[in-house]
């Protein structure tokens, strides 16, 4: 027996996205779940490489109303991204910024634009096949200080940890991000 009362909506959503994404040897993809600046805040994030750009952002599904489903739909879903996504080359130079990204029987595509040439580019990837590994998204969450995504602001932290706010999922919080799923405080 479980309770269902506290369970999200969209469990299965991010359940269905717990997963490595391939499509080649330079176009791939990540999901996890960490922890932001020592311990303020669990995440979900989804990193993603292409074209020998990479980047990650911290990513919610938002809740819908009504009964609580242990049956994972068929019908596609979008990942709402938090803040900007965009896609840097080594040398620090943005190449992609990732406008949208929608999951859909057991594929992860990716709305891009290519900076250089203001070319819309979509990438589609499948689950990875067996024995494929990447560590590319935990060296991002490792450097936790360099690649704090752009919305978070140390002087906001402080001054605005005093009163609560109720995030767009419904939750009840009091720091600058949901207790829930990570949205930081608007």
């Amino acid at each position: 027996m479980f309770a269902t009362g506290m369970m999200d909506p969209n469990w299965w959503k991010y359940d269905l996205l717990n997963h490595k994404w391939y499509r080649d040897d330079d176009a791939y993809a990540d999901y996890s779940e960490g922890v932001l600046m020592l311990g303020q805040f669990q995440a979900k994030y989804i990193g993603v490489h292409y074209d020998g750009a990479e980047g990650y952002s911290v990513i919610n599904i938002s809740t819908t109303s009504g009964k609580v489903s242990f049956k994972p739909l068929d019908d596609p879903f979008e990942v709402q991204i938090s803040g900007k996504m965009e896609l840097k080359c080594p040398d620090g130079m943005i190449k992609y910024r990732v406008n949208k990204i929608v999951c859909e029987n057991k594929t992860l595509t990716f709305t891009m634009l290519k900076l250089s040439s203001n070319e819309e580019t979509i990438v589609t990837m499948g689950i990875a096949p067996e024995g494929f590994t990447t560590d590319f998204l935990k060296d991002f969450l490792t450097q936790q200080v360099s690649v704090l995504p752009s919305f978070w602001s140390p002087k906001v932290a402080t001054a605005q940890s005093a009163s609560e706010w109720i995030c767009p999922c419904g939750a009840k919080n009091s720091g600058n991000f949901c207790s829930q799923c990570g949205h930081p405080r608007e």
